[in-house]
Order: C-alpha cells, then structure tokens, then sequence
C-alpha cells in the first residue's frame, strides 16, 4: 500500500480519548542501560511535553525491530516469518505467545512482551498502541537516511530491516481497518 493509503487507515482510527503526557522523545535501545535486572534510561535531551503516552514504547520496539537485528544471518524470509506473530491483531490486542527456546529471535519476543505490558497501561482503549507502533515502524522505514548504496553489510541490513518495518507497519493499520 501507498503511504497516503496507510495514512487514510490512521486517520480513520479512533484515537481519543488517548493519555497524553510528557514523553523521552527519543527512547531507543541506546538510550536504556540494563544493569543486573535493572532498565536504566539515559539521554534526556529529546523530552517532548502533550504526546502520546505509548509512542515511547512503540519507539523502543521499532528500534529494536530494526537496530536489533543487524547481525542477525537469516533470510529476509525467515526473520521476518519468525516475528510475523507479534504483528498480527490477536498478538497486539491480547497476550503474546512465546516461541520455542531455539529460535534465534526468542529475545525480540522477551523485549517485546515487557514493553507491551508496561504500554498497555497507557492505553484509554484496545488498539491504541498498536496504532501507533504501526506509525512508528513506518516512520523507522522513511527515515531519510539512505543505506542501499553502501558497501556496509550492516548497512545493507539495516535496509532489509526497514523494508521489514514498512510491511509489519502495514500489517497492523490493515489488522485495524
């Protein structure tokens, strides 16, 4: 679908009432130190006042999508059908199923489920976070900064990986309509 397609999607999505309050702005994995069982959040310099409550979680898990797996060897194919289930309604709306303890994206899973706890306490109703984790993850796929023309093989990665955001973005605004 065309962006304005996906945008016409978002706009047709009830947002309100939708908790608003003073937000990191920039929350990304960078940005969280882990100590022992401890999440350290660094690096106030973004802080945004009137904004969404869940854009910094939706924030997180975007970047998580698409920074995180860079070393990761699969196909395209493979990556992306082992974290599909994250993405449909059922896994956005109620409770995550693990995957099995071998699969190479068992962490993303784990990350996933911790940030969608803590973000389903912002929602005023079911979906909200979802909506804006689609927008988010179509955001991380725009990002201006092109990667395709280098010789970087985590650069090109990272292209695959936005790619992968722009279909999982999709995926939810459709899951929504």
């Amino acid at each position: 679908m065309s962006l304005t397609d996906l945008e016409n999607i978002f706009k047709a999505q009830d947002h309100k009432p939708t908790r608003i309050g003073t937000i990191h702005g920039d929350l990304n994995a960078t940005n969280v130190l882990v100590r022992n069982t401890d999440a350290i959040i660094i690096d106030f310099n973004d802080i945004q006042a009137n904004m969404p409550l869940v854009y910094d979680a939706a924030c997180l898990e975007g970047g998580l999508l698409v920074d995180g797996f860079v070393k990761d060897t699969r196909s395209p194919k493979d990556w992306l059908a082992s974290i599909a289930p994250l993405y449909q309604k059922a896994a956005l709306v109620d409770w995550i199923e693990s995957c099995h303890p071998s699969d190479a994206s068992r962490w993303f899973y784990d990350c996933v489920r911790q940030i969608r706890i803590h973000a389903k306490q912002f929602e005023c109703q079911p979906g909200q976070y979802a909506t804006v984790l689609a927008l988010t993850l179509l955001k991380k796929a725009c990002n201006s900064h092109s990667f395709e023309d280098s010789a970087e093989p985590s650069d090109r990665k990272r292209a695959i990986l936005r790619a992968g955001a722009y279909v999982l973005g999709q995926q939810i605004l459709r899951s929504l309509k």
